[in-house]
Parts: structure tokens; sequence; C-alpha cells
């Protein structure tokens, strides 16, 4: 599992854009294997969200037999209904209508199972997980013009502003 930056608050985001979500599923056995996964991203801020293990996508993943199979974006879509997760610390309305996910240290932990019985296919958390950081960038702070002052109007106008570089 693999979450690549930049780290986005918004909970779409990450099945939206190709690469920012990326799980591979590595099969070692001779047989096909129908997979579908659970999940968990858990962060250090109290918010904790976790696919309902009741919840079994329309298809299942094939994975070849001593093969790979990546799952990327769209191919997540499924996955990422919010209506299949279970919310915790924040509500579902702030996800999506407010500001996504606030800022702190994440863990996104994935397993496989089998499809059809739900029986884990790989080792449970640590394997399978990866951190991420989502932090607000803090916006420039205007040096001049100064806040409260006058300015004259000339022809032609010209204004020259200055601002501070944000941190990160």
């Amino acid at each position: 599992t693999q979450v690549l930056p930049p780290y986005s608050p918004y909970f779409s985001d990450y099945v939206s854009y190709e690469n920012r979500l990326v799980i591979q599923l590595n099969n070692t056995t001779s047989q096909n294997q129908e997979v579908r996964l659970t999940a968990s991203i858990i962060g250090d801020n109290g918010i904790s969200l976790v696919l309902q293990p009741s919840f079994v996508p329309p298809t299942p993943t094939l994975v070849p037999p001593f093969g790979n199979t990546r799952l990327t974006g769209i191919q997540l879509k499924d996955y990422w209904d919010i209506n299949a997760w279970t919310v915790s610390g924040i509500s579902v309305s702030e996800i999506l209508i407010g500001n996504g996910l606030p800022e702190g240290n994440y863990e996104i932990c994935i397993q496989a199972l089998d499809y059809v019985s739900g029986r884990a296919l790989s080792p449970s958390a640590p394997a399978g997980c990866s951190f991420f950081n989502i932090n607000s960038i803090e916006p420039p702070i205007i040096l001049q013009p100064s806040c409260g002052i006058s300015l004259e109007s000339n022809a032609p106008q010209n204004l020259f502003f200055s601002w501070t570089v944000p941190a990160g």
C-alpha cells in the first residue's frame, strides 16, 4: 500500500487521481485468487474510518497465479463510497462538504480477503499499511501595503505588494 504526495484532506481525491493511492496485490499460489479488500484509516487526532466488514464490492479483483495486480484510482472507486465506511471522530458531512480530513498523521491499512468467504489472504497490520500526513499550508501574510493605509489613485496605477513566503 502506498499513499503518494501531495496528501489531500479530501477523501475522494485518493480515487479521483490515478496515482494517489496504489495497492499492489501479489499472489504466491498457483491458483487464481478472487479477492476483495478491507481497509482502515486511523489518525493520531482521534479520527477513524473503517471499511465495514459486511462490504462486498460488486465484482472481485482477480490476481493471477504467481502474479501481481496493481489497483489505483478508479479501480478502487467501489471501496471509496463513504457510506461503506464506519466513521468516528468526525462527521461524514465534514469529510464530504467541509474541509475533509483534519490535519494529522494517518495510517491506512489494506488487507486482501477471499471474495466469497471473507477469509484473510494477506497478513493484518502492520503489513499492508502506509503512513501519510495531512497539514494545511499557511497562507502568505501581506507586508506591504500595510493594513488600513490609504492609497492615492495615480495614472497609471502601480501598486507594490510584498508578502511572506509560507512555511512548507
